[in-house]
């Protein structure tokens, strides 16, 4: 608790506060973010598979039980930047983004990793899109 109390203090002098907290810690902090970028990969029980079902499920939950203005889309840049979920640009430009993008809590896509990104140009595929 006193962690949260001092998160609080910091949010309410600066302006700006960008805070990483592990998965499960999370929910602890609940209600002091207004972002949550939430990795959708190496985690197969919400990542895409060919079939966006997880993915879709874990994406409800998250915009339904966290108070944040926005939640975006983590994604690995490459097959090479995770061990799973990977999402090819036709499959998230076709199924995932059409599923998601209407959410009121849709902030965007993060990806990792930049040197990743670099190799595969994936940014560049989906930017359009986004």
């Amino acid at each position: 608790m006193i962690r949260t109390r001092k998160i609080k203090v910091l949010i309410k002098y600066l302006k700006t506060i960008y805070i990483c907290v592990s998965f499960h810690l999370l929910y602890y902090f609940a209600g002091l973010f207004d972002n949550v970028w939430v990795q959708f990969y190496n985690n197969p029980p919400c990542q895409f598979s060919s079939e966006i079902t997880n993915l879709e499920d874990a994406w409800r939950q998250w915009t339904s039980d966290m108070p944040a203005n926005k939640i975006f889309l983590g994604l690995p840049a490459s097959p090479a930047a995770a061990g799973s979920g990977f999402i090819d640009v036709d499959d998230l430009t076709s199924k995932v983004l059409p599923a998601i993008k209407d959410s009121s809590k849709y902030g965007g896509i993060m990806l990792w990793s930049r040197y990743y990104d670099g190799q595969s140009g994936y940014s560049s595929s989906i930017k359009t899109h986004v």
